[in-house]
């Protein structure tokens, strides 16, 4: 789940920085080479932030769609339409969510009583 974490994390700034005009910073070079390249031939640039907006969120619509595909099916192999990819009975389930419960009450405990600082953080 790290590793899916980790990954799903790169390519989702990726797949946002398509979107738009300056989400990257090759977006941007392809940009002024667009506008140089129209400019020496006497054409104004047909491109736009509103017009990369345009071909950009489309695309970073469907690929954020096959990420998630390719991250749930593929990648972390749940085949089986289980949400929490144990892919297991559901006794094994609740056996899995009991643990996963005990830890957290358990790292909970660890924390401590809230101090001065984080009640002023809070409070702000």
């Amino acid at each position: 789940l790290g590793k899916a974490l980790s990954l799903t994390v790169a390519y989702a700034s990726n797949i946002g920085g398509v979107s738009s005009l300056t989400g990257t910073g090759p977006n941007l070079v392809l940009f002024a080479a667009a506008q140089k390249t129209f400019e020496d031939v006497g054409l104004q640039s047909p491109i736009t932030f509103s017009s990369w907006f345009i071909y950009g969120l489309p695309l970073s619509l469907l690929l954020v769609v096959v990420m998630w595909l390719w991250m749930v099916f593929i990648f972390l192999k749940c085949r089986s339409g289980c949400i929490c990819c144990c892919c297991c009975g559901p006794k094994s389930r609740n056996e899995e969510l009991q643990k996963f419960n005990q830890m957290i009450a358990h790292e909970y405990r660890k924390l401590g009583p809230v101090t001065y600082a984080q009640w002023t953080v809070l409070v702000s």
